[in-house]
């Protein structure tokens, strides 16, 4: 019985062997189980960051292209402001030099005309008739050389002519074609 005893207890012995075991056991399988889970959620932590980068990445590609779209817009209307300037220049520049001819073509015809007036103010001295002078006017009309549209009427004549004589008739006569010379240098530079 003895033997039966320490069989006993050597068995009891064991099985508390065996219990603290697999109590150790279950406890290395809980911490097992709460490290899979931990192992699951960073996994999936990780999927999470790999669709997140994708999506990024795509969103990226997409900026990326819209970006490309609007710089080459931005060149592309750079490019049309720098060309409608330039034709703008040009234009200016064309107008500035079309205005230089017209005012020498009216200075070279404005002295044409005081030409005229001299010669005509020669004739009436020459016909003898001293009450009739025509002016001369030293200065190219204001409106002309600034490229106004407006007719300036100009008289060249101090006195109204007046029809007393014979020599007054002639004066008259040579008036009017000085008037009329007059009109037509204004005329045609206004054209022009």
């Amino acid at each position: 019985m003895t033997m039966d005893l320490e069989n006993l207890t050597n068995q009891l012995n064991g099985l508390v062997v065996v219990g603290d075991r697999l109590r150790s056991f279950q406890a290395c399988y809980s911490d097992v189980c709460v490290e899979e889970n931990l192992l699951s959620e960073v996994k999936s932590h990780l999927e999470n960051c790999r669709k997140t980068e994708e999506d990024l990445e795509n969103e990226r590609k997409g900026h990326a292209e819209e970006l490309r779209q609007i710089n080459q817009i931005m060149i592309i209307d750079t490019y049309k402001r720098f060309k409608d300037i330039n034709q703008l220049e040009d234009i200016l520049k064309t107008l500035r030099s079309e205005r230089e001819t017209k005012r020498a073509r009216l200075t070279r015809q404005m002295d044409e005309l005081r030409v005229a007036v001299n010669q005509a103010n020669e004739s009436i001295r020459a016909a003898d008739i001293s009450t009739v002078t025509l002016e001369e006017s030293n200065d190219i009309p204001k409106e002309l050389l600034e490229g106004h549209a407006k007719v300036v009427e100009h008289k060249f004549i101090a006195m109204p002519p007046h029809v007393q004589c014979a020599r007054c008739e002639v004066a008259v006569k040579i008036r009017r074609g000085a008037e009329r010379k007059a009109s037509e240098v204004v005329s045609a530079s206004m054209k022009r």
